[in-house]
């Protein structure tokens, strides 16, 4: 029907079902059918009664004290409350120092700083993943199959309100603070600044406030704040790396301002 590509037979067989028409997943008590038994699942939840909906809830998820959140098991409900508490229990990384809120955590962190034997050693014994595109390696499924859609372009998910779609849904997450009635919601307790990301305020305090640069060009010594800036300094001054505009031919040092580029002068139609 098309030339989209599936990872999980089972995400391929419901995208094929939704081409032909097909609804194999029929609700038992109102009949209606439905393409994907997820959404079978989550229809399902509103025939029952007050008293059913609270058991559900509460043999499915653990809720945070502090905020409410529900997680599906312990672990996820446990890391999450050191974001309330502050604490850092899961121990500090001997390389760089860097402390973590869980020992699962700081293991995928310490994959950062193995050599490339190290690294094929653990693919070897399949604890990591390994991409078949450009044989990147990583620590967990959750980063593999997120880098995964950077080569597929696959994108899942769309913005309800304009249409927009992304390949993570964490993209979506941040996308959508775009429609609420406070688009920047984390603000600066040491100045005016207000950013739209928890990562991006923490980024902001670490290299506005506490002036830490931990990422150093090894070309010039340059020194960064962010990983992402020094990878950007070093393609663009000493790789040379440019991005030329497929329309009109001129080049970026940078994705960004390609992007800007084409989003001023070549708008999509």
């Amino acid at each position: 029907h098309c030339d989209k590509a599936f990872f999980i037979k089972r995400d391929f067989v419901d995208h094929v079902a939704a081409h032909q028409g097909q609804k194999k997943h029929g609700c038992p008590v109102c009949k209606q059918k439905f393409t994907k038994k997820a959404d079978l699942t989550r229809h399902r939840f509103v025939h029952l009664s007050g008293e059913e909906r609270v058991e559900v809830r509460r043999g499915w998820r653990l809720a945070c004290y502090f905020c409410k959140k529900r997680f599906q098991d312990s672990s996820h409900l446990e890391c999450h409350l050191v974001t309330h508490t502050k604490e850092k229990i899961g121990g500090r990384c001997p390389t760089c120092r860097k402390t973590f809120c869980s020992k699962q955590a700081l293991t995928h962190h310490g994959f950062l700083h193995l050599s490339a034997d190290e690294k094929v050693a653990l693919v070897e014994q399949r604890v990591s993943r390994v991409c078949l595109f450009c044989h990147k390696i990583f620590s967990n499924s959750r980063t593999y199959h997120g880098h995964v859609v950077t080569h597929t372009k696959e994108k899942a998910f769309s913005c309800d309100q304009c249409g927009e779609q992304f390949s993570l849904k964490g993209n979506l997450t941040k996308h959508a603070r775009i429609h609420s009635a406070d688009p920047r919601p984390f603000k600066c307790t040491q100045c005016d600044q207000a950013l739209t990301t928890k990562d991006s305020l923490v980024v902001h305090k670490k290299t506005v406030h506490r002036k830490l640069k931990d990422f150093v060009c090894l070309q010039c010594g340059k020194k960064f704040g962010r990983k992402s800036d020094m990878v950007r300094h070093v393609n663009s001054v000493h790789a040379k790396i440019w991005h030329p505009c497929p329309h009109c031919g001129l080049t970026f040092s940078r994705t960004d301002h390609l992007g800007r580029h084409l989003k001023k002068l070549h708008p999509p139609e």
